[in-house]
C-alpha cells in the first residue's frame, strides 16, 4: 500500500514479483532435477546395502524390447542380473521361445548370460537347448534398468527423456512419465503464477485484515490449488488427455484468475 501511495505502478510491483518467482522457481527446478534424484538414488543404495542385497536391492523388474519381453526376477546392480526369463513373441504374438537365464552381466555395451536354458516352439513341437553362455545385443542398457526402478518423480528431466524415447521405440506406453516430464517443467512456472496470485489478496479486500485470516486465507488457495493439480493429473491420465494440458491447466487457470483480479485492483 505504501509503495502504491509513493507511485509505484501495479505493473511494477507485478512484475517484480514474476522475477522473485522466477528465481524461486528456478531454485525449485534445480533441486528437483538434481538433488532429489541424487539424493534419493543414495538413500536406496544405502538401504540396500544395508539390508546386504546390492544396489537396486534385489527387485524384480518386468520390461519389452522389440519382440522380446523380459522379466528380471533379481535386479542385483544396473550391470548385473540374477535369474532372468525372456520370452519371444511371434508376429500374432504367439510364444515362439522361451529362455531362462541364471545370470547376467552387462559389458563391452553387451549383455553376457550365462547358464541359459531355451525352449523352442515351432510347428507344434518344442525344442530345449543349454547353452553355457550367450551374448545379447540391444537397446536394453544399464541406464534403462535403473530409470525402470526409480519412481517418476526421482528421474531427472534427463531420465525422464531417455526413459521415454524407450517406450516409444517399444511401443510400450510412456504417458506416466511424459506427464511427470511437463509437471517437472511446469513447476517453475507454477511457483510464478501463485506469487502473482497473491497481489490482489495483499492489495485488496484483505490489506486491513489481520495476519492470521490472511494467513489461512492464503492455505486455503494453496491446499485447493495443489488438490486441483493432483485432481487434473489423474484426470488427465484416465481421460487420455494431452500430458502438457494436464500438467500445466491448473497453473494457466490460475494465471488467467490472477491477472483478471489485478486488473480489478484499485
Amino acid at each position: 500500500t505504501a509503495m502504491r501511495a509513493s507511485g509505484v505502478s501495479l505493473l511494477r510491483i507485478g512484475g517484480a514479483t514474476v522475477i522473485a518467482g522466477a528465481i524461486l522457481g528456478a531454485g525449485a527446478f534445480a533441486i528437483g532435477d538434481w538433488a532429489a534424484p541424487q539424493g534419493q538414488q543414495l538413500a536406496d543404495d544405502l538401504k540396500a546395502g544395508v539390508k546386504g542385497k546390492g544396489g537396486m536391492g534385489g527387485k524384480s523388474v518386468w520390461l519389452r524390447e522389440g519382440p522380446h519381453v523380459f522379466h528380471v526376477r533379481k535386479l542385483i546392480t544396473e550391470d548385473h542380473v540374477g535369474a532372468l526369463d525372456i520370452y519371444t513373441l511371434g508376429a500374432d504374438l504367439s510364444l515362439s521361445a522361451a529362455t531362462h537365464v541364471e545370470e547376467g552381466v552387462y559389458e563391452k555395451g553387451q549383455w553376457e548370460f550365462s547358464r541359459v536354458h531355451r525352449t523352442e516352439f515351432a510347428d507344434g513341437a518344442a525344442t530345449v537347448l543349454e547353452l553355457p553362455s550367450l551374448d545379447w545385443h540391444g537397446t536394453l542398457s544399464p541406464e534403462v534398468l535403473k530409470l525402470f526402478v526409480l519412481e517418476a518423480d526421482a528421474l531427472s528431466v534427463r531420465g525422464l527423456l531417455r526413459l521415454i524415447r524407450y517406450l516409444r521405440q517399444n511401443s510400450l506406453d510412456s504417458r506416466s512419465y511424459e506427464l511427470a516430464l511437463d509437471r517437472k517443467l511446469v513447476a517453475p512456472l507454477t511457483v510464478m503464477t501463485m506469487m502473482l496470485f497473491a497481489i490482489p489478496f495483499v492489495l485488496g479486500p484483505l490489506r486491513n485484515t489481520g495476519a492470521g485470516q490472511r494467513l489461512f486465507v492464503g492455505i486455503l488457495v494453496g491446499l485447493g490449488f495443489y488438490v486441483i493439480n493432483e485432481v487434473t493429473a489423474n484426470t488427465g491420465q484416465i481421460y487420455g488427455w494431452y500430458p502438457l494440458l494436464a500438467a500445466s491447466a491448473p497453473t494457466l487457470v490460475f494465471a488467467g484468475i490472477g491477472a483478471w483480479r489485478l486488473q480489478r485492483v484499485r
